[in-house]
């Protein structure tokens, strides 16, 4: 799921509180605690990527937009 997130998100927000992150959400219907949102934190420099964390989310943190997937009636 990890790497589906990363890949194929249906948002990625720019983080507030470090200009170098991404957060990419991608939504997950039907899990043991319902539709969930898995958010991978992405920091990125001048020559590589890694994930800070991952976890669960019931919504979209606020922050810059910078991308959405293609409009799904399915996505908040």
């Amino acid at each position: 799921m990890l790497d589906e997130t990363v890949a194929e998100p249906d948002f990625i927000i720019q983080s507030r509180s470090d200009p170098q992150a991404v957060i990419n959400y991608k939504l997950h219907r039907g899990t043991k605690r319902g539709d969930k949102y898995l958010c991978v934190v992405v920091k990125y420099n001048s020559n590589d990527a890694y994930v800070l964390t991952a976890y669960p989310s019931d919504e979209i943190k606020k922050g810059a937009l910078v991308w959405r997937k293609k409009r799904n009636k399915d996505l908040v």
